[in-house]
């Protein structure tokens, strides 16, 4: 059976190679089946030939969109599944034999299909299962990228993009991929501009929070400020001696500083979220609708789905979540 599957040139070809040695199968345990009625009989039978064509044209239909390009191991697939379903079928044909005879009534379950038993047996992944596990985004299917495209994800994204260009240009994926490289080259040319409000408040922010130390507790620098800002009244050397009083006398003018510096970021947090609930977009989330049209604008040829996607899930550093 293996050996004729082994040349087969089409997947009808093995298809019918199949069916020949189910037909083989089934003369063959005729002798062993004995029922008291003829439906019975033909119940059986009907099961194998419906099981062993649902199996094959359910495979087929998952070929087309695998990756496997060996025929001979898919040939020795197949002959494997037929076994299996062979044994199967005997083994429900004994357990009917053997319930008619002591006039009892037997249930013969079986929790795994022809064509799902290779990839687990006895609640566990197959070794063959296990290998045919894909290890990169290329190898997955379509439906797979699709809903990772759909969480954010960006190698999901670009591999989206990639099998697009496939489509579109009609060339192969190596191609492909240095088209991709060109497209993202295209989308950081304004990066460094539209993440410059990203970088000042970076800026400022470590600034400002290095700086409130040495203004707060540094004796002379508190002084310093004092004298050109300020212009209070230093208290006495002797409530100056530890950078707790030294703390305790700059904070009458570095609390109200801080304070309204931390109520304006409190507002503009609040501002930003009812703006959000209105449907307007903050900086960020326009910025990459700006940047996803221009690219759009730039490859129109591409799917404006799968560009758009590509556009939103760059960063200048590295590659964040992109909007769904």
């Amino acid at each position: 059976m293996w050996k004729t599957l082994q040349y087969s040139s089409s997947p009808w070809a093995a298809y019918r190679r199949v069916m020949l040695h189910n037909n083989h199968v089934q003369k063959s345990l005729a002798p062993v089946v004995t029922t008291p009625t003829s439906s019975s009989s033909t119940s059986i039978s009907s099961s194998i030939s419906i099981s062993s064509r649902r199996s094959i044209v359910t495979y087929y239909s998952w070929r087309c969109s695998s990756s496997w390009t060996d025929w001979n191991t898919e040939a020795l697939w197949l002959g494997t599944r037929n076994k299996h379903l062979s044994s199967s079928v005997a083994k429900f044909s004994t357990d009917t034999k053997n319930s008619h005879t002591s006039n009892a009534t037997t249930t013969h379950t079986n929790h795994e299909t022809p064509l799902d038993c290779w990839k687990f047996r006895k609640d566990r992944p197959t070794l063959e299962y296990a290998k045919a596990m894909p290890r990169n985004y290329s190898a997955m299917s379509h439906e797979q990228i699709l809903q990772l495209c759909a969480e954010g994800k960006y190698e999901a994204r670009k591999e989206a993009l990639i099998r697009n260009i496939m489509a579109i240009d009609d060339v192969e994926y190596d191609v492909a991929c240095d088209k991709v490289l060109e497209i993202a080259q295209e989308n950081r040319k304004m990066m460094h501009w539209e993440y410059s409000p990203y970088h000042m408040g970076i800026f400022a922010a470590l600034v400002s929070g290095g700086l409130s130390f040495p203004l707060i507790f540094d004796k002379q620098t508190v002084l310093w400020f004092n004298r050109h800002f300020v212009t209070t009244d230093v208290p006495d050397a002797a409530d100056l001696e530890t950078i707790w009083e030294v703390g305790s006398w700059s904070w009458g003018w570095m609390e109200p500083v801080i304070g309204q510096a931390s109520f304006v970021l409190l507002v503009l947090q609040f501002a930003r979220s009812q703006a959000m609930k209105l449907g307007m977009k903050p900086y960020g989330d326009a910025m990459l609708s700006w940047r996803s049209k221009r690219l759009v604008e730039k490859y129109p040829q591409y799917d404006s789905m799968f560009v758009e996607w590509f556009a939103e899930s760059e960063a200048m550093y590295g590659n964040h979540r992109g909007k769904d």
